[in-house]
């Protein structure tokens, strides 16, 4: 798909709000929202990528089989619990998985129409920190304590552009003053534990685009930050996004994000992805159980004095998956089949990808419904 027009995922119904996205009567809107996205070319696919930690206690299935694309300036969320696979997913496209037990098994990764895994370890180094590009979740771990912040993001200038000298030190001042940090100049010769944590933040992003790479992989870069921080920053990333139309994977935990920012998204759970779907369609009309408990997880301003919804039970030992569906023995609909076959991502209608044996009982259950108001609504 070239030069579509996409709604943007913001622009939509008060559902939002219902599902409890939103603190006000208005649904959220992405910062600085023109109501439509224009989307590219593919620029990154990922096919049945497989990445295993080898242990001793046993295979570690952190990636099992995962699949997406992602578009020249979309954005992509890639949601679910902590050890879903979400992190180890971006560091398999890097090239970083940790090593000596981390393993790529399988799949494709292709950038531009290449296979990252066919490339020797030199040719993805050029790649990486060039044409795609990671921000960290923990920027205290991602920045060097020793280094001043102008070295720092000057260098992937210096080892992907050749740039030395004063013209690198204008290029550091430019980027520092793209991510919107104030006197950029003096900033330069600051250690890290200087600044505060929306500041490393932003740094982290100015080194993120400091080569203008094609894609851009942000792995829960809002999570140390406040609110207000939180929200200045996600409105950087998407002003940045739209002056140079990368493609952009969003890894979070937190789906208010994914309804301001992202235009589609993937639910992964066990290493694997159990629904994706435009954001409008996955918010308005989860079809996999553990996307519909995600959302009644979220607080709602309507239901005050009541409990947090909660999902009982913990996420499996990726090392010793039980038989069937992965999310089986925590759902509360689950049937003798959902402990036998484990089900495959199939799609259920046009965009919308969902891995649940009973999903498409669901949807017509949800379009019957649908069309019963439909018709009470014209009468």
């Amino acid at each position: 798909m070239v030069g579509t027009w996409l709604p943007c995922p913001c622009d939509g119904s008060d559902r939002l709000d219902e599902e409890g996205m939103g603190t006000s009567e208005t649904p959220p809107r992405a910062a600085n929202c023109k109501g439509r996205t224009v989307m590219g070319e593919t620029v990154l696919e990922v096919r049945n990528l497989r990445t295993y930690v080898y242990l001793r206690r046993g295979v570690v299935r952190a990636v099992d089989g995962v699949s997406f694309a992602v578009q020249q300036g979309e954005t992509l969320g890639i949601v679910g619990e902590s050890g879903s696979g979400k992190s180890m997913t971006l560091l398999s496209i890097m090239g970083m998985v940790p090593k000596p037990g981390g393993r790529i098994v399988g799949g494709e990764i292709l950038f531009e129409g290449e296979n990252l895994l066919e490339k020797s370890p030199e040719e993805i180094r050029r790649l990486r920190g060039n044409r795609i590009a990671m921000i960290l979740q923990d920027t205290l771990a991602s920045l060097n304590p020793a280094l001043r912040i102008g070295q720092q993001v000057a260098e992937p200038l210096q080892v992907h552009l050749g740039m030395r000298g004063a013209r690198a030190r204008e290029r550091v001042v430019e980027l520092l003053r793209q991510v919107q940090i104030s006197d950029p100049e003096r900033r330069l010769d600051a250690y890290p534990h200087q600044m505060s944590g929306g500041m490393r933040q932003r740094v982290v992003g100015a080194m993120g685009i400091a080569c203008s790479p094609s894609v851009l992989l942000a792995d829960e870069p809002t999570t140390s930050l406040d609110v207000t921080v939180q929200a200045q920053y996600l409105r950087l990333l998407k002003d940045i996004q739209q002056e140079t139309n990368l493609a952009l994977i969003f890894v979070t935990h937190d789906l208010g994000i994914v309804a301001k920012i992202c235009d589609r998204v993937g639910v992964m759970y066990a290493g694997r992805l159990v629904e994706s779907a435009s954001t409008r369609d996955l918010l308005s009309r989860p079809m996999h159980p553990y996307t519909m408990a995600l959302l009644r997880c979220l607080p709602k301003l309507q239901a005050r004095g009541h409990k947090l919804a909660t999902i009982e039970g913990q996420p499996p030992d990726l090392a010793h998956l039980p038989a069937g569906c992965a999310f089986g023995p925590r759902c509360p609909t689950r049937r003798a089949r959902c402990q036998e076959d484990r089900p495959e991502l199939k799609e259920l209608f046009p965009g919308h990808s969902v891995a649940c044996w009973y999903a498409e009982n669901r949807f017509r259950a949800d379009a019957a419904v649908h069309d019963g108001n439909a018709e009470g609504s014209a009468q």
